[in-house]
């Protein structure tokens, strides 16, 4: 009873060490991760958020068609769809620039054609045309412009720097767009929303992160603020925790950001590639790759052409750790196979032996009798085998008798044929042996013969095939064999590929047909099939039952 005892608890430790071991392999090859789950949520009602886009622009263009008579109605129309795709889709916010800029020209309103020039210059300059952006704004007068041209004018002189110097990684024009937000702050009312955010955006890139931080994080969730521009008061504060090496929040407000602009349908953004970044420094490979990806897909849709290049780029990077985790994951997957391989026939002798002890006495003559169960199971199945044995060696028999008894046959007839011809040749008779000798009654008489003889051998061997071939086919399609017919020329074509002859050429040589011949038999049969034609070439290997005694 110790003994047993001891066993038991042998038995029951090693069995908790085997699973805690492969937890921890599983919970290592394969890390669950649900850190995104808002953003994962909103991701994945994507469509609907730019199909609600989509519809609410639809409207706003039907008024801008309608409005052909009222250009003041017009060109407030194309403003209103040029600030829906400037973040959305560049090609379309060009349009309807030079729609504004058309009406404006035809109203002589030099203020307006301003307005519009500077919006070209904006898309142009995120499509990554700069000479054609810096060419525009250097033609606009900024002198004598009102105040809403002369902020838009500042706005995209500065974001036109900002995008230049990122792209040619220039000092200079970063000086040159920190001076034209100056400039604008200069121009807006202190008091303003926009004053203030465009001042903590000044004090985050010029070293007085902690006072814009503030500011920031205040007025992230107020009501001062519409959806947008808490992205980017998030973006920001993802930027400056990111400075902070505090991953964990860099990923929060990073996250936030991408979430409001996915809901916006915002395709030109920095979030989500941000936010990938965040993700693959802190090895969340997984995640970095599915949010690079849709920031891929973003910049792609949008045309912006210097964000399409850096997520490119980074995408790049991502994709690569991504396959190298993979690839360490089957390693690692490989190596706890085998351990738990291992494992399992350890455990298994454990089983076995507690097994063993625990039955022996009172089992035995119950496991004589199984024994002897298996062992009448055992001889039945012997006695089938033996019988199926034989009834092989039977058709083997009978179809090598047919064997000979066909080519005896055919030696009979060469024999006779042979004998005709020496017969007429003797005679001198030579027009009669040329027309034998190119008269194909015989070739066509003896290939007759064959394929039937074919048919029937086929058809004895595999009595079920034509049934279970038609089964294969659409029912408006199945094949009806003509009366004393055993086998068509397209179930002769299936007979043969079933026997094991693949080689179109052996079956086109075995048939007296073309390869072409070949080729369209069996493509009519694929154009009737009522299933796949990778289960068809599957099935037709057993096809017609599983008497196959080679």
């Amino acid at each position: 009873m110790c003994s047993m005892s001891k066993k038991n608890i042998l038995f029951v430790s090693f069995f908790s060490l085997v699973f805690i071991f492969v937890d921890s392999i599983s919970s290592a090859a394969f890390p669950q991760t649900n850190s995104l789950k808002t953003l994962n949520e909103t991701l994945s009602k994507k469509d609907f958020y730019d199909q609600r886009k989509e519809k609410r622009m639809e409207g706003i263009r039907r008024k801008f068609l309608s409005a052909e008579d009222d250009l003041q109605q017009k060109f407030s129309f194309s403003q209103e769809l040029y600030e829906e795709y400037k973040k959305y889709l560049l090609d379309s916010a060009e349009y309807y620039a030079y729609q504004s800029h058309n009406i404006a020209t035809a109203l002589d309103d030099a203020m307006l054609t301003a307005l519009s020039e500077i919006q070209l210059a904006s898309v142009f300059s995120a499509q990554g045309k700069y000479i054609e952006a810096e060419d525009i704004l250097n033609q606009v007068q900024s002198v004598g412009l009102d105040t809403l041209v002369l902020k838009e004018y500042y706005t995209t002189y500065s974001d036109f720097c900002s995008q230049y110097a990122q792209n040619s990684q220039s000092g200079k024009f970063f000086e040159l767009s920190n001076l034209y937000r100056d400039s604008l702050l200069y121009l807006l009312p202190k008091n303003s929303k926009e004053y203030k955010l465009l001042n903590a955006t000044k004090q985050f890139y010029n070293g007085r992160r902690e006072q814009a931080a503030d500011f920031l994080l205040k007025n992230l969730y107020s009501d001062l603020y519409d959806d947008r521009e808490k992205a980017y008061i998030a973006y920001l504060l993802g930027l400056y925790y990111h400075e902070k090496e505090d991953i964990l929040k860099e990923i929060k407000f990073l996250e936030i950001s991408a979430t409001i602009d996915t809901r916006l349908s915002t395709k030109d953004n920095a979030s989500l590639h941000s936010l990938a970044m965040a993700l693959y420094n802190n090895e969340n490979i997984d995640e970095a790759f599915l949010v690079i990806n849709e920031a891929l897909k973003d910049s792609e849709f949008s045309n912006v052409r210097f964000r399409n290049a850096e997520t490119s780029s980074f995408y790049t990077l991502i994709n690569d750790s991504l396959q190298e985790k993979e690839q360490k994951q089957k390693e690692e997957l490989k190596a706890m196979l085998l351990v738990i391989s291992l494992l399992s026939i350890v455990l298994f002798i454990l089983i076995f032996s507690l097994y063993r002890q625990n039955t022996r006495l009172k089992e035995i003559r119950k496991v004589l009798s199984d024994k002897n169960i298996e062992l009448k199971e055992l001889n039945n199945e012997l006695l089938f085998l033996n019988d199926s044995l034989k009834e092989a060696n039977h058709i083997k028999e009978e179809y090598i008798a047919q064997f000979f008894d066909i080519c005896s046959s055919y030696i009979d007839k060469i024999e006779s044929y042979r004998v005709t011809l020496l017969k007429e040749f003797n005679l001198n008779n030579h027009r009669k042996i040329k027309n034998l000798l190119k008269s194909p009654d015989l070739i066509q008489h003896e290939l007759s013969e064959l394929y039937h003889n074919f048919d029937i051998i086929f058809l004895h061997l595999y009595p079920n095939f034509i049934k279970d071939f038609n089964e294969l086919l659409r029912k408006d399609s199945q094949i009806v064999l003509k009366p004393n017919e055993l086998l068509n020329n397209e179930l002769r074509i299936y007979a043969l590929i079933r026997l094991g002859i693949h080689d179109s050429k052996k079956i086109a040589g075995f048939l007296r047909y073309s390869l072409r011949t070949v080729y369209n038999y069996t493509a009519k049969v694929r154009a009737k099939l009522a299933v796949s034609k990778e289960y068809f070439e599957s099935k037709i290997k057993n096809i017609g039952g599983e008497r196959d005694f080679s």
